[in-house]
């Protein structure tokens, strides 16, 4: 997301598909913590996801990056990011 041709913020969306319950513990994307925005719990069925990462980041466009997605019965999930354009402010 950019504001006045600067970049404030990186935002995140992308599906889960989970078999019950469960709650997203962290995001970390090149070992930065993100937001979860929202769900914060993953409920059984499809889970379209958004997290907010900061902009020192400083990523790439059209770069694919991995988010890694820590949920609260230990498993991980890596999700394969592509950076595909800005949102203007």
């Amino acid at each position: 997301v950019v504001k006045n041709g600067q970049v404030v913020y990186y935002q995140a969306n992308f599906t889960l598909k989970s078999t019950g319950s469960v709650q997203i513990v962290s995001v970390t994307l090149n070992g930065v913590q993100g937001k979860v925005v929202s769900p914060p719990t993953l409920q059984a069925g499809y889970n379209n996801v958004t997290v907010d990462f900061p902009a020192s980041l400083d990523l790439q466009q059209g770069s694919v990056y991995t988010i890694t997605v820590a949920l609260e019965d230990s498993e991980t999930v890596q999700v394969p990011a592509k950076v595909v354009g800005s949102t203007f402010l």
